[in-house]
């Protein structure tokens, strides 16, 4: 449902983040195969899943090795996104 996608992929220095569209520059599907649907406690509406990018088009996001900084920013600002946005409010 997304129309892109942050994942962690191993690269030739280690485990790094890449920006993954769903369509291509041409319009074609992205090669993203979802294998399974993981089974989750608490938010099953944000699920996890096992996924294969076999001939995928990505491009990395920061340096190479560092995973976990590029997504651990994504995170904090979707968080701050979320707790700023407009929510109902009581009565």
């Amino acid at each position: 449902m997304c129309d892109a996608f942050l994942v962690l992929a191993q690269a030739d220095e280690g485990l790094s983040c890449f920006f993954m569209p769903r369509f291509c520059a041409e319009g074609s599907v992205n090669a993203i195969r979802f294998q399974r649907l993981k089974d989750k406690l608490g938010n099953r509406s944000n699920a996890s899943s096992e996924v294969e990018f076999g001939g995928a088009y990505a491009m990395r996001v920061g340096d190479e090795a560092r995973a976990s900084a590029p997504s651990c920013q994504m995170v904090q600002l979707t968080r701050q996104d979320c707790a700023g946005g407009d929510s109902p409010r009581p009565g």
